[in-house]
């Protein structure tokens, strides 16, 4: 039998007195893992489906295989095993991996002990989201109580004198905004 589905099926009946008998006998036979694990990859190939069910089963594999999701995990572990596997092999005859009673556990213990922690991104805004206007260059506006021609003049005033401060040619602006107002309906709808 193999010594990947011997150590998965150890996990499907241990309770918690086993767990001390199951991290020895991964620390006994962790070579032995790892090459069942490199077998396993070469018979899995690119099969999927039924022919991956029957694949793995004739050699031997049938613990691993049908469409569950646990089962699924279990192969991508084990090729997670195949590709981490000086560096499990390390931690696993250093003890890091006493508690580990499954395949699926191997690998989340060595995602656990590699992992360093990465600074957290913050979600990039949108367009003008979160964005602050250039208070610098500026100016608060003006709030208007009431419109009468006073008020209209000093609006004109302070728009004049903004468009002089951004080189804008104020005259200009006005008699194209006007000479497109009275243009006619057969050009209008053109432009649009």
């Amino acid at each position: 039998m193999s010594v990947l589905v011997k150590f998965e099926k150890a996990h499907d009946q241990a309770m918690s007195r086993l767990e001390k008998k199951q991290s020895e006998n991964l620390r006994n036979t962790i070579d032995d893992m790892i090459s069942d694990a490199e077998n396993f990859l070469q018979v899995k190939g690119k099969l999927q489906g039924d022919k991956l069910t029957a694949a793995l089963t004739a050699a031997g594999y049938g613990h691993f295989t049908g469409r569950l999701n646990a089962n699924h995990d279990k192969r991508s572990a084990i090729a997670y095993l195949v590709a981490n596997a000086a560096d499990i092999k390390k931690g696993v005859l250093a003890g890091s991996y006493d508690n580990v009673t499954h395949i699926r556990g191997i690998k989340k213990k060595h995602q656990e002990l590699t992992a360093t922690k990465k600074p957290t991104q913050k979600r990039q805004g949108k367009s003008g989201q979160g964005k602050k206007a250039p208070a610098d260059n500026v100016a608060p506006a003006t709030v208007w109580k009431e419109t009468n021609a006073k008020n209209w003049q000093a609006q004109f005033a302070a728009i004049e004198e903004f468009a002089k401060a951004s080189g804008i040619d104020f005259d200009k602006v006005i008699s194209f905004w006007f000479d497109e107002a009275n243009e006619k309906p057969a050009k209008q709808s053109a432009a649009m």
